[in-house]
């Protein structure tokens, strides 16, 4: 079994910088859809919605990332 030498970014690893990609793609277009069915408010929106993330990747080929967010 492998050990990766870094802890996981935002709890998941990926098979790719890809697939890591898609996954950030896929939690702010949820958050998008949210804002825009009238779900969530604009200041629930800028508090949880990232507005983009840093991602690294193991030695063994994986990668991983964390989202970054506003402060506030």
């Amino acid at each position: 079994m492998h050990k990766h030498y870094m802890p996981k970014g935002n709890g998941k690893w990926f098979k790719s910088k890809k697939a890591l990609r898609r996954h950030v793609d896929k939690v702010m277009n949820e958050y998008n859809r949210q804002y825009e069915d009238g779900e969530i408010t604009w200041e629930e929106y800028v508090k949880r919605c990232p507005y983009g993330y840093e991602a690294w990747s193991c030695p063994c080929g994986k990668w991983t990332g964390n989202f970054k967010y506003h402060k506030g």
